[in-house]
């Protein structure tokens, strides 16, 4: 479902969190926000029931990828 706002909202809210996946594993829901904080740089966080963890990175591109590295290496 995606965001019911106007345009210009949504594009402002995602050049503020350019990345947000919400995963729905067998034994809960697995969520993951990518802000962008004043330096440039990006906070990339994962947050669950049971496990959690969050680094600053870089890029959008490789913020996207922390949580599927995370999850591989916290949920084998």
């Amino acid at each position: 479902m995606g965001l019911l706002i106007c345009d210009i909202c949504r594009a402002r809210l995602e050049a503020i969190e350019p990345a947000n996946f919400v995963h729905l594993a067998a034994d809960g829901t697995v969520y993951s926000r990518t802000t962008r904080l004043t330096t440039g740089k990006m906070m990339a966080r994962y947050w669950s029931e049971d496990l959690g963890g969050g680094k600053v990175i870089g890029s959008v591109s490789a913020a996207r990828k922390y949580p599927a590295e995370s999850f591989s290496r916290d949920l084998p």
